[in-house]
């Protein structure tokens, strides 16, 4: 069983942390029954994107502010390259780096 800790070293822990939940998520069969069933859930990408997203909030590895950018302004990739941009989606952008 994961025993928690206060401080996080590496994404390895994360992969435990986000295992070891939905190792306890699948054997309840309310829960699994939702994550199979009615979300129809792919478990091998779900995970990938969970380990992605708490190594991003614990560790700061991607940057948020492009993150929520690149998905308003339907940039597929989130890592985009900003001079490939309009001048309308650098403005968005420019606007929430302002206001975070």
């Amino acid at each position: 069983m994961f025993e928690p800790k206060l401080d996080f070293e590496g994404r390895a822990e994360i992969e435990k942390l986000v295992n070891t939940f939905y190792d306890r998520v699948r054997s309840n069969e309310v829960l699994d029954h939702i994550f199979e069933k009615v979300a129809q859930t792919n478990c091998s990408s779900h995970l990938l994107k969970m380990y992605a997203v708490w190594e991003t909030v614990l560790f700061r590895t991607a940057d948020m502010a492009h993150l929520i950018c690149s998905k308003v302004n339907a940039v597929t990739d989130p890592r985009f390259d900003p001079p490939n941009l309009t001048p309308e989606q650098l403005e968005r952008c420019s606007r929430y780096k302002a206001a975070s």
